[in-house]
């Protein structure tokens, strides 16, 4: 009933519904102070519970739009389409100021830079210039967004740590990540499960009572290993090796489409390094739907292989 066009176009098009979600909450919000299901009227959320986790859920939608449109695959969407998709999920993110995401949407440029099949020049004077466009960018864009927080009292750059808005510090990020790491060495060969590491955590600083809010996990794969141990760590590496450099399909145009999501899911797992939670639903639907088109075409490749027979 489904075809992988239909799948990947249906995933893909839910990023660019979400950013005009968020894009819409921002408008509402400044130009008539109207909270649209915002925890952080100021800035964007979607429906999620932070700009932040909107962030970890839009860069997968960003990374696979840019390397579309790197590799000019129009088999899904029409370059026209692609485009304009890309740009309404970049601008999104670039709205929601969380500093995960523009640490990620950073470490994506560079990854572009030399993905570009255009210049395979390492240093050529074409890659440097578009990074330095990219600084330009950047450097306009926080000045323009820093004139509406202090001007306008916008709070747009709350996601970035001033007037303490943060969510979280640098230290509480390390100090959680710490504590994991602690926890796998008292056990590394058997872990905790996935839903005893915090109260682990919580009894090692010596208190009797858990709840929700005095969890430490600040890096999901550092958990995950206290979670796993060596013994459950394993087989979840090798699944995410499998779902990440697996070459999916004889068809190029496809291979390509797979090769978006993979690069989609790899940056979903690096920005996941700085969040408290495996759980997103998202991220497993990324991972579900990367899986369904293996298996799509799996299915196709056999086929074709009893027709050559025949």
């Amino acid at each position: 009933i489904f075809s992988f066009k239909w799948l990947v176009r249906a995933w893909l098009k839910s990023f660019v519904v979400m950013a005009w979600i968020g894009i819409i909450q921002l408008i509402l919000w400044h130009g008539f102070k109207i909270n649209f299901i915002n925890q952080q009227p100021g800035r964007i959320s979607g429906f999620c519970y932070e700009p932040s986790y909107y962030a970890t859920y839009m860069i997968m939608g960003f990374v696979s739009f840019a390397y579309m449109l790197i590799k000019k695959n129009y088999s899904v969407f029409s370059y026209r389409e692609l485009k304009h998709n890309f740009r309404m999920v970049a601008l999104a993110m670039l709205l929601s100021t969380s500093r995960m995401g523009f640490i990620m949407m950073f470490l994506w440029y560079c990854v572009a830079l030399w993905l570009d099949e255009r210049d395979r020049g390492i240093f050529s004077f074409k890659k440097l210039l578009k990074f330095f466009r990219l600084m330009i960018f950047g450097v306009i864009m926080f000045f323009v967004l820093l004139v509406m927080q202090f001007v306008y009292n916008t709070d747009l750059l709350g996601g970035l740590g001033f007037e303490g808005h943060a969510s979280h510090s640098r230290d509480d990020r390390f100090r959680g990540q710490m504590a994991n790491i602690n926890l796998f060495l008292k056990s590394p060969l058997i872990g905790y499960s996935l839903g005893g590491v915090d109260p682990a955590n919580v009894q090692a600083m010596g208190r009797r009572s858990y709840n929700m809010e005095h969890g430490t996990t600040t890096n999901v794969w550092a958990e995950m290993l206290a979670a796993s141990g060596i013994i459950g760590i394993i087989p979840l590496i090798l699944y995410f090796m499998e779902l990440l450099f697996s070459r999916g399909s004889p068809d190029k145009n496809k291979r390509q489409v797979i090769k978006a999501l993979q690069w989609g899911l790899f940056f979903g797992m690096l920005i996941l390094g700085m969040n408290q939670n495996i759980l997103r639903p998202y991220f497993w639907w990324h991972i579900a739907i990367l899986s369904a088109c293996y298996k799509h075409n799996r299915k196709t490749f056999l086929e074709s292989c009893k027709i050559k027979k025949l």
